[in-house]
């Protein structure tokens, strides 16, 4: 007992603070319990607040791309939002009544729809503080394009498409052209006829010749019924009517090399489901006369040839205001095949080598004719060889800081790619907000 009741020990049990830490955190605990809520009730918002900004955003590019490719109009465009909303809203089973659309702006000149929505957010720990609700804020607009579309697509189906990447015969190259290719319509043009058409695509499958189908006794004076060669005279590196100079007529049909293909050109349309069963019936076989892919796609855009399409492919005349003339030529190998004046080459005969390179230098005169004319060249390279991609680079439209016009794809996943890069700059898509 004496011990115990010690001065000294009195002194340090009165300074002693070990007592002190349950006092504290009963103080502490609240602050502790709000600062909790409040992390937990912003992490709910921010959540709330990106699933609010996707709906948003989703809304004003699927308008924005309805008014490109002529789904819509423009005076459309804030019924379609509010309907897309509101099918997205029910879709996830948000409750509409509380996504409130504040507004739909839609700039005629600035070519951009928005939307201004909020939504009344309800609070869960923060409540404890007296704060029982906020209000979560979005914002959201695109650009859209009223711009009238004529694409040409020359597409290669050569015997070497019909192989991998290593060599081996499996026909994945080509199954990875139609791949990418079709899913380029897919953003380009919807599935079923718009209401006003603004997008119009054509083909021209090629090999040693172009299959020119039912349009071939036109273009050749009645001199071919099926494929077509490259024109030998003055007109050779222009878009001149086939009246004037025709282009050359079917010179080998049946000679292995250049036999005619089976997928014929497909002028511009509006019909995409045509254009998919033409891109799925692509086999593969034959040398590569990319030169007269490059003269059909110019034809099909020049609006001297006019005669020899449909009415309802006809082209624009060039540089027309409000409208976008464009070719895609995709290759996976070197323009290696020339007729020289109506003698044919094998692309695999040594004795034809001096003249193979007239094909190249052929599509190069015509793509600088594109180019003069308003015709944006896009091209493609797609796992081809070194002269083969400088060739298509020198083809293409020349690249500037906000777009590529060339494109060199090594593998069938970079092929997508090119083709959806370039589809999503015919049609000039994005968010601004």
């Amino acid at each position: 007992m004496r011990h115990i009741l010690n001065p000294a020990n009195i002194r340090r049990f009165s300074t002693n603070q070990d007592g002190n830490f349950a006092m504290m955190l009963a103080l502490a605990m609240p602050m502790m319990v709000a600062a909790t809520g409040i992390g937990i009730d912003y992490a709910r918002m921010a959540s709330a607040k990106n699933t609010m900004n996707t709906i948003v955003d989703a809304a004003v590019l699927a308008v924005t791309r309805d008014i490109t490719t002529g789904v819509i109009d423009a005076d459309d465009a804030e019924a379609a939002v509010r309907g897309f909303i509101d099918g997205n809203l029910a879709a996830q089973g948000i409750d509409k009544t509380n996504f409130v659309i504040d507004d739909v702006p839609v700039d005629l000149v600035a070519k951009t729809v928005g939307v201004k929505a909020h939504s009344t957010f309800p609070l869960a720990l923060m409540s404890i503080a007296g704060i029982k609700q906020t209000t979560i804020e979005v914002e959201s607009a695109a650009e859209y394009s009223d711009v009238k579309v004529e694409l040409a697509m020359a597409l290669d189906i050569t015997g070497s498409m019909g192989y991998d990447i290593n060599g081996v015969p499996n026909n994945q190259k080509l199954n990875d052209l139609k791949s990418a290719s079709l899913n380029a319509l897919s953003i380009l043009m919807p599935e079923t006829a718009p209401k006003n058409p603004r997008v119009r695509v054509g083909l021209v499958p090629y090999a040693g010749q172009v299959n020119a189908g039912a349009y071939a006794k036109k273009a050749t004076k009645g001199a071919s019924t099926k494929c077509v060669s490259e024109r030998i005279g003055p007109d050779k590196y222009s878009d001149a009517a086939p009246g004037v100079s025709p282009v050359g007529p079917d010179l080998a049909y049946g000679n292995p090399p250049f036999k005619c293909r089976e997928a014929a050109v497909q002028p511009l349309t509006t019909n995409r489901k045509a254009l998919e069963t033409t891109i799925k019936s692509f086999t593969a076989s034959g040398c590569t006369a990319g030169h007269i892919a490059t003269a059909w796609s110019y034809y099909m855009l020049s609006p001297q040839w006019s005669t020899v399409w449909p009415a309802a492919s006809a082209p624009e005349a060039m540089k027309t205001k409000g409208v976008k003339k464009i070719a895609v030529l995709m290759t996976d190998g070197v323009f290696n095949t020339h007729y020289n004046s109506g003698v044919p080459y094998n692309c695999d005969d040594s004795s034809g080598s001096a003249t193979k390179a007239n094909s190249e230098q052929y599509a190069l005169k015509l793509c600088e004719s594109m180019r003069a004319n308003g015709i944006t060249v896009y091209t493609i390279a797609f796992a081809a060889p070194t002269q083969a991609a400088a060739m298509m680079k020198a083809c293409a439209t020349p690249d500037t800081s906000g777009e590529t016009f060339f494109f060199d794809a090594k593998n069938g996943a970079q092929l997508t790619a090119a083709f959806e890069e370039i589809a999503r700059n015919i049609q000039k898509l994005r968010l601004t907000k």
